[in-house]
């Protein structure tokens, strides 16, 4: 068995992400099945944000979303993560692999560039902007 991501037309003749499984028979055949799949990714916002995210990615990439759904699981990058605290997180799904991909790697350089102001802003510096 193997497989691979791929793009297949629906019944309104409209591109939508998709699994294709190869076999292999018994006899030794080989046969193939594309299975419909809506390509996603978990954001992660601050506390009680989620709301605005939500709505400012909705009318960032529009035509690139399927739906965002707000869907709650344990943060495992919590140092007591095993006690099973649960988090709000963002699930962003797509059409296709390439709407996926293309979102995915503008919202990574946002992120990195957030996490380093972060980093940057200190305790002094954050009495300074006051």
């Amino acid at each position: 068995m193997d497989m691979h991501p791929a793009d297949i037309l629906d019944e309104n003749e409209k591109l939508i992400g998709a699994v294709d499984y190869y076999f292999l028979q018994e006899d030794g055949g080989r046969f193939k099945v594309s299975l419909p799949f809506r390509p996603y990714f978990y954001v992660a916002t601050r506390k009680d944000c989620e709301r605005e995210v939500s709505s400012f990615l909705t009318r960032k990439y529009v035509g690139l979303l399927a739906s965002i759904e707000t869907v709650a699981k344990e943060d495992l990058d919590l140092p007591n993560h095993l006690v099973g605290l649960k988090r709000n997180y963002l699930r962003l799904s797509f059409m296709t692999v390439n709407d996926h991909s293309k979102v995915k790697r503008i919202l990574m350089s946002k992120i990195r560039k957030n996490r380093e102001r972060e980093k940057s802003n200190t305790t002094y510096t954050s009495l300074l902007a006051r």
